[in-house]
């Protein structure tokens, strides 16, 4: 089943650094075999994992920091934050 965390701050900038703070959704679903896989729908491509929902959090958020870390040594911009939402529906099975 899978479980929206919106809400949840991705990142901290270093002490010292004066970038500004985004609110970036994440999603993390449990697989299969039981390890918790997050990414954010934001940042195409940016994936991870954990063996559990805390580390899989803790991983995506460093992730993240890379993801964008790359993205600005490209020069390439920094996709903005969207909403990310999650809902039940009843199917036949």
């Amino acid at each position: 089943m899978t479980s929206e965390m919106c809400g949840k701050r991705v990142g901290s900038p270093p002490i010292g650094d004066n970038r500004d703070m985004a609110l970036y959704s994440i999603v993390i679903e449990q697989d299969e075999d039981g390890v918790y896989c997050a990414s954010i729908p934001a940042l195409p491509g940016c994936y991870s994992n954990g063996e559990t929902h805390e580390h899989a959090l803790a991983n995506i958020k460093e992730a993240a920091a890379l993801h964008l870390d790359v993205l600005r040594e490209h020069g390439d911009p920094i996709p903005p934050p969207r909403q990310v939402t999650v809902e039940n529906i009843d199917i036949a099975v």
